[in-house]
């Protein structure tokens, strides 16, 4: 639908929309340069389990401070269990795609997602990658500017340093997902297109009479 107001534009009211792209490229770059934890918000709690929401594909996923000491096939069975999806790197991937750590937001995102509560970490396993069913982990550390990604690490029933302070690795996992929300410039540029349309069809009529 915006790609049709999109089109409509150009095609009938050039001036007009070459006004409105650079408007909505400057909005959304303020926006963009904003808190990237705008990106998630503290969700509803789904079968006890504490959530964050992600504006970008309406998922809820179970924050990353929930589990401790708990071995990857404990934590799956407890997010399958009330009713989550147990995430792949590539889901992963495009949650932390959308929250940058290049300027320092690692502690605004941790006070949303939950964070380890011995260090500064936020770290959680995401689903089996290899043919011996190993699984892989995402993990931030406060001072870290960027995701890392390890895959292929241990079987799913190994405890990450188990039974010490830091066995405090969790699990990526998510429930809903209706797909990508669209921008709120595209919501703009589509609202101000119909009117635009909409006067142009009225001028038109006005003209024929």
């Amino acid at each position: 639908m915006v790609q049709i107001v999109h089109f409509c534009l150009r095609r009938f009211c050039p001036g007009v929309f070459l006004m409105f792209k650079f408007l909505f490229t400057a909005v959304s770059a303020v926006a963009l340069a904003g808190s990237a934890s705008a990106a998630i918000s503290i969700g509803p709690t789904i079968g006890g389990l504490a959530t964050f929401t992600d504006s970008n594909t309406q998922r809820n996923w179970v924050q990353t401070n929930v589990f401790f000491n708990q071995s990857p096939t404990s934590m799956i069975n407890a997010v399958t269990s009330a009713g989550f999806t147990l995430a792949n790197r590539a889901d992963v991937e495009a949650l932390l795609g959308s929250l940058p750590l290049d300027a320092g937001q690692w502690s605004g995102i941790a006070a949303i997602t939950g964070s380890s509560p011995s260090r500064d970490l936020i770290w959680a396993a995401y689903g089996p990658i290899t043919v011996n069913n190993n699984y892989g982990y995402a993990y931030a550390f406060s001072g870290d500017g960027r995701w890392s990604f390890v895959d292929d690490v241990a079987g799913a029933g190994v405890v990450q340093n188990g039974d010490g302070p830091f066995a405090d690795m969790n699990i990526w996992a998510y429930a809903g997902g209706a797909g990508a929300v669209p921008e709120p410039a595209s919501w703009a540029m589509l609202i101000a297109g119909f009117g635009l349309v909409g006067a142009a069809a009225r001028r038109r009529r006005a003209v024929a009479a």
